[in-house]
């Protein structure tokens, strides 16, 4: 019922991955929250690109997982870069994309 299950809402499950449509998002953010001393990317950067790829794979409630995870990522730990880009593009899912292309 509009992407949400119990518990963590993940999403409904997405028949062409067979992972729930926050799976991927989820993972590519958490490896940047886990790399954050390591990349040139701000945590606002980091979670927007979570806000873009959740949009991407069509999550109902993309708007209201952003802000909470902008609300409890502060807790995360501290970051070294706070400048923030001006653009970020999502361009595709390799994971994605190209399986819809060969169905």
């Amino acid at each position: 019922f509009i992407d949400l299950t119990w518990g963590t809402p993940d999403g409904r499950l997405d028949m062409i991955t067979e992972k729930q449509i926050t799976y991927y998002a989820s993972m590519i953010h958490d490896a940047l929250y886990q790399y954050k001393g390591e990349i040139k990317l701000s945590r606002k950067e980091v979670d927007i690109i979570l806000k873009l790829n959740l949009r991407r794979s069509k999550f109902l409630l993309s708007g209201i997982y952003y802000f909470f995870v902008r609300l409890f990522g502060g807790l995360y730990g501290k970051w070294n870069t706070k400048k923030s880009m001006t653009q970020i593009i999502v361009t595709g899912f390799s994971w994605y994309d190209n399986e819809h292309m060969m169905s």
